[in-house]
């Protein structure tokens, strides 16, 4: 089950900020139809990490992209909870504080779901973009919450969207409208259109030292 937000399209404020409002009914179905093709693997691939936090797998051996601040330090026992409901053993590995990225591995073998990440530099103010998340901790009876908007402004570090996060959403996974990750939840905001993300840029840039287990 998905629960979906959809309040970003009644605010005009946020979304001028980002490009001009929905042109109309038929503009809001095209992208309602965009996300609703690449939702399911992107959802299989979003994870929890220790109750309270979000993570989403990048290979099918189980690496996982998060947040620095909910992997913690590098060489830590983390737990992970699919979407189906199953908890299986994992470990941080590395994580660049500075820009909020981390990356955990699936200690078991397996086949996991898995989510491509996007190419450098392919997205622009105004692009259309989709959070995925566990807000307030995994709840199974609910499932991952899906929240619709668009890219405000992105630097080499940090990325800036209307889509409305809480906590527990930090780690989680920012797509695209390809369903490809182009960031990870940082910072969550009370305003609607302020919350940030690490861009995968943060990740890619330091591959090799995050594999090694570097701070």
């Amino acid at each position: 089950q998905i629960f979906v937000s959809l309040s970003f399209l009644f605010n005009g404020v946020s979304l001028d900020q980002a490009g001009e409002t929905p042109a109309g009914l038929g503009e809001m179905v095209r992208i309602q139809q965009s996300v609703q093709a690449v939702l399911e693997p992107c959802r299989r691939a979003t994870v929890g990490i220790d109750g309270g936090g979000s993570g989403v797998i990048v290979s099918r051996d189980g690496l996982i992209l998060t947040a620095a601040h909910v992997s913690v330090i590098s060489g830590r026992p983390v737990a992970v909870t699919l979407s189906d409901g199953r908890r299986v053993k994992a470990t941080s590995l590395g994580l660049n504080r500075f820009a909020d990225a981390g990356l955990v591995k699936i200690d078991e073998s397996g086949d996991w779901p898995f989510v491509p990440l996007a190419r450098h530099g392919q997205r622009l103010a105004g692009d259309w973009c989709f959070a995925l998340g566990h807000p307030s901790g995994i709840n199974l009876e609910r499932g991952v919450v899906l929240r619709v908007g668009r890219l405000i402004g992105s630097h080499a570090l940090v990325m800036r969207t209307d889509c409305h996060l809480i906590g527990g959403d930090s780690g989680g996974p920012l797509f695209n409208l390809k369903g490809q990750v182009i960031g990870i939840h940082s910072r969550v905001s009370e305003e609607i259109d302020d919350n940030y993300h690490s861009p995968i840029e943060a990740f890619i840039r330091h591959w090799q030292l995050l594999l090694d287990g570097e701070e």
